[in-house]
């Protein structure tokens, strides 16, 4: 299993999680389940999810 860690500026903002949050929950869903394949495969992950 992989790790993830999303860029968190020096006040504490975490702009990835704040822009994923403002979007609708359709594609908040589908941004969980990319995020969750990313985890699982890490750099073996195949298309159509990712470029090789």
């Amino acid at each position: 299993m992989y790790k993830y860690y999303f860029y968190q500026t020096q006040r504490g903002d975490i702009p990835v999680k704040d822009f994923i949050v403002n979007l609708p929950e359709v594609v908040q869903g589908k941004i969980v389940k990319w995020i969750s394949l990313l985890q699982e495969y890490g750099p073996t992950l195949k298309r159509p999810h990712a470029i090789n």
